[in-house]
């Protein structure tokens, strides 16, 4: 057994999918990471990112955590092939929002005359759940003493927004992710500090720069430089700055890496995270290709 957990960023992009060849090195699928824990495979968000997800599963059980239901993060469940398959069984989680259910969230989402096929139609055995007002809980790993630990904390977002950290012990050490997407970080409680406190990985939203920002104050999207100095603020040994802007193309995020820690990188489309004894990213499995912009 290998123990070793592997995170894969499949969509990294926020608002809206992009295209082109100025957007291949850091993507333009919207947000999906997967994390292949020891025993389980758990996925945050199913923006179009998720229409790749089945090629990364281990074949362990699959749980899905949906942060919210806005479009960007809902649109590649129909999409994606594995939800066809009846072969699957995924348990799916999310707080409830105005009125509407998890599953509410998908059924409105697959029904004429927006999608030709409907939730009751699919062959796949998909588990809806809701949160509540619980802010723990407990995935079972099919490896003895390995059971996934989710925490949860609502963060500043129209509309509300659930940021996750997911921890498993591996060899008597404990590793954690924190997955915090569409949140605002100058609006959100200060005991988020204290919740993302020394993670392993740092996955945050940083869709705006400060000159972007002081015209979409209210937005629910951090800054890049806040959410840099939340990275060295809670001590975060790894962090990947994530839910790029649809705008922003290849050429201008790597010139906003070059001056950064090692540490600190904006999340490239199919990059490759794992964490073991010692962090490390792995070689990307895409062909990025020349950079344009």
């Amino acid at each position: 057994m290998r123990d070793v957990v592997r995170v894969v960023f499949l969509g990294t992009r926020g608002s809206a999918p992009v295209s082109g060849d100025c957007f291949r090195v850091y993507g333009g699928a919207t947000s999906c990471v997967l994390v292949n824990f020891i025993g389980v495979d758990i996925v945050f968000d199913c923006g179009t990112g998720l229409s790749n997800v089945s090629s990364y599963f281990s074949g362990n059980p699959v749980s899905i955590f949906l942060s919210h239901p806005h479009l960007d993060h809902v649109e590649g469940f129909p999409v994606s092939e594995f939800v066809y398959k009846d072969e699957f069984s995924v348990d799916l989680y999310s707080r409830a929002r105005s009125d509407f259910s998890t599953k509410d969230y998908f059924s409105y989402l697959m029904r004429m005359p927006f999608w030709p096929v409907s939730l009751s139609d699919l062959k796949n055995k998909i588990r809806f759940h809701d949160l509540g007002t619980n802010n723990h809980l407990v995935i079972p790993s099919t490896v003895s003493g390995a059971d996934i630990s989710i925490q949860c904390f609502e963060v500043n977002h129209r509309g509300g927004c659930t940021a996750f950290r997911v921890s498993q012990t591996i060899s008597g050490i404990e590793k954690s992710i924190v997955y915090a997407t569409d949140m605002e970080l100058s609006k959100t409680e200060r005991a988020f500090w204290d919740f993302a406190r020394d993670c392993d990985l740092l996955i945050i939203d940083a869709q705006y720069t400060d000159a972007e920002y002081a015209e979409r104050t209210g937005w629910g999207h951090s800054r890049i430089s806040e959410s840099i100095q939340f990275a060295h603020d809670v001590g975060a040994k790894c962090t990947r700055l994530f839910h790029h802007d649809p705008q922003r193309g290849d050429r201008e995020l790597a010139d906003m890496e070059a001056g950064l820690p090692e540490s600190i990188r904006f999340a490239k489309m199919f990059e490759e995270v794992e964490l073991g004894s010692e962090e490390k990213a792995v070689a990307q499995k895409l062909s990025a290709g020349t950079m344009t912009n």
